[in-house]
């Protein structure tokens, strides 16, 4: 359950993460209360430091590179290996102290107890009790004591201390290596690296079960307080849809972010002067504002955008205005309405009305051909929910949107390449499209805010997106018939992953 939690948390919780953890789980039950093993138990045990050090290893690289979680991608691949290895060890010491036949019913009674209380603590206490997915290496630590002791002497005082010196010892080695390491200009490009040597330290800790559970968290904790020094937590939440956290830079205390999982989604300079400014996705020389400044007023007088974030894109907004934003998290919304945090929706000089709920189950209340103008900015860290990118979702779209309305699509993302997807799904509805991939220099990033983006735009009057075909920057978005067209009932993140 907390690896489940832990993957969708940064991908999305949607029903093929939590099907492939859960078949996991399974499958070591059936292997290890086989009749003939196919796994030796021995070797379980061998891999288990190895399997918890790989994982301490991958969230610290996580938090090292504040990265995107690579959604199909090799670091969950070795998530699940771990998932294996652990569950396959304690299944398999379940197994091995089995009773007799007359108390098996007793016996399976208590393991269906602990699997309740499991599910109790991972779905209900953990997210009230953590801002963050702490509750993954706890399990890890959890398993590291439940390891075999495999030295012959029995333990005294003198090896009682060292299972305490030692992992602290380890702490503050670990601690100090990485400080170095994230400072150095000349540093690898790859920081995981910089984790091997504590990792083998820790690892020569592995014949005694306490020692070894209290090195993992020293590593753990040498991970939390030595690393991303140049990024400071304002605030963190925990909510169903993941973990939000505003940071600052400690040399920049004006300018705040907004992250979701391992994505940015706001961000906004605070200086008086600059707090109506749209930075990062939504910079007024990018793909949207090129967009907004075409449209005539009247298109402009209703707009409807889904997903709030930071509340970025009310910069656009202006007096006289009616624009309705779609948010399905409330913890998006209280930091969003917050001016301690950000104030883009406290400036913002038009009527603005925030609905919490799912954007598209929420739109449906609204009247047919209400707005000219829909933003669709909703994501899940670093994915957008899939039930807002189908058949069924467009034609919504384009029932409350004006005749000559106009859709904009922000389609940004690591991990997936949507193009094809909207594309289809344009040709599907017969409408016109247009798609810009908004190429950004560091120079111009550190200069202004700005980010690389892609968005799509789609209307069912060309003639009101004549000006951005004229643009060479904007383009057809390119059709693959092999992805097919998202509906309620398909759609497959496989086909649009990019592998690397």
């Amino acid at each position: 359950l907390s690896v489940t939690t832990y993957i969708t948390t940064e991908v999305a919780p949607m029903p093929l993460l939590w099907v492939i953890p859960l078949g996991i789980y399974l499958l070591s039950f059936v292997l290890v209360f086989a009749k003939r093993r196919v796994v030796p138990h021995r070797w379980i045990i061998g891999a288990l430091p190895f399997a918890v050090l790989l994982s301490v290893m991958l969230l610290a690289r996580k938090v090292l590179l504040s990265e995107s979680f690579l959604a199909l991608g090799w670091p969950m691949t070795l998530h699940l290996l771990a998932l294996f290895v652990v569950a396959m060890f304690c299944h398999g010491e379940l197994a091995a102290d089995r009773p007799t036949v007359s108390r098996l019913t007793e016996f399976y009674l208590w393991i269906s107890a602990g699997g309740v209380l499991g599910g109790i603590f991972n779905a209900l206490l953990a997210p009230l009790i953590f801002h963050t997915v702490i509750e993954y290496p706890i399990t890890l630590l959890l398993a590291c004591l439940l390891m075999p002791r495999r030295t012959p002497d029995q333990p005294n005082r003198r090896t009682r201390m060292l299972d305490v010196v030692l992992p602290v010892l380890l702490g503050l080695f670990t601690a100090g290596f990485l400080w170095i390491f994230m400072r150095d200009p000349l540093r690898s490009p790859e920081p995981i690296v910089a984790y091997g040597l504590p990792s083998m330290i820790c690892l020569s800790f592995w014949r005694r079960p306490l020692r070894f559970a209290l090195g993992v968290l020293a590593l753990l904790v040498a991970t939390t307080l030595g690393l991303r020094p140049d990024l400071q937590t304002i605030v963190v939440v925990r909510s169903f849809f993941g973990i939000h956290r505003v940071e600052l830079f400690p040399w920049q205390q004006n300018v705040h972010f907004l992250r979701h999982g391992s994505t940015i989604h706001g961000m906004q300079d605070l200086n008086p002067a600059e707090r109506r400014t749209p930075l990062m996705y939504f910079a007024k020389s990018g793909p949207l504002g090129q967009t907004i400044a075409t449209l005539p007023a009247e298109l402009r007088q209703r707009v409807a955008v889904i997903g709030l974030g930071a509340g970025t894109v009310a910069c656009y907004a202006e007096t006289g205005q009616q624009w309705t934003f779609y948010e399905i998290d409330p913890e998006v919304k209280r930091i969003a309405s917050d001016p301690q945090y950000f104030t883009y929706l406290q400036d913002c000089p038009a009527n603005v009305h925030v609905v919490l709920g799912d954007g598209r189950l929420s739109l449906q209340a609204a009247a047919d051909g209400e707005f000219g103008l829909m933003i669709l900015d909703a994501y899940n860290s670093d994915t957008v929910p899939l039930h807002l990118v189908t058949r069924e979702a467009l034609q919504l779209y384009l029932r409350k949107l004006m005749p000559s309305g106009v859709l904009a699509f922000n389609i940004s993302n690591r991990n997936f390449d949507l193009e094809p997807v909207f594309a289809n799904l344009a040709q599907n509805a017969s409408v016109f499209a247009l798609c810009r991939f908004d190429r950004v220099t560091t120079e111009e990033s550190q200069g202004t805010g700005k980010v690389e983006s892609c968005w799509v735009v789609m209307t069912r009057d060309a003639q009101r997106l004549k000006v951005l075909a004229e643009d060479s920057r904007w383009q057809p978005p390119r059709v693959q018939p092999e992805v097919g067209i998202w509906t309620d009932d398909y759609a497959s993140l496989f086909r649009v992953f990019i592998w690397r």
